[in-house]
């Protein structure tokens, strides 16, 4: 766990990128973070409550699914399909986020949740990997690059 904490310090962003596993990262993920993102490394406990130890530090989620089929993005990228239910997960999601980086304090910089993924056998799968690609480079670009 040493080298890996070793790597989170020397790190200016942790990105988390996992498929859904009911609604949350796969055992794999909660058991990394729970080993790396360990008391005395991410927080610490005192007379004074709980305080993240990874300040300065930012936190994006990136998680691949298939629940809804409503959008690709974040909050307000619903794409016609139960737009409502779409934003309603979102927050939901981004209540976690911002729970999970304030307890490492961190700052969270949101999530890109795939819920469009194409088909392997599709017909047009070229050009719908294609808008993947370019809806996840125009995402990171808003929230790394345009945010500076």
């Amino acid at each position: 766990m040493a080298e890996e904490q070793k790597l989170v310090t020397q790190a200016d962003y942790i990105i988390f990128i996992y498929p859904n596993w009911h609604d949350s990262a796969t055992s794999i993920v909660k058991g990394y973070q729970e080993r790396v993102f360990a008391k005395e490394f991410a927080y610490t406990a005192d007379n004074n409550g709980l305080r993240g130890l990874l300040k300065g530090k930012g936190l994006f989620t990136m998680m691949n699914c298939g629940f809804l089929g409503g959008g690709r993005g974040f909050i307000g990228n619903g794409v016609g399909i139960s737009d409502e239910k779409w934003d309603s997960y979102m927050k939901a999601y981004k209540v976690f986020d911002d729970d999970l980086a304030d307890w490492w304090g961190m700052d969270n910089y949101g999530r890109f949740m795939n819920d469009r993924y194409p088909k392997n056998l599709s017909e047009n799968y070229p050009k719908e990997i294609e808008k993947l690609r370019n809806d996840l480079k125009a995402s990171l670009q808003k929230t790394f690059i345009d945010k500076k």
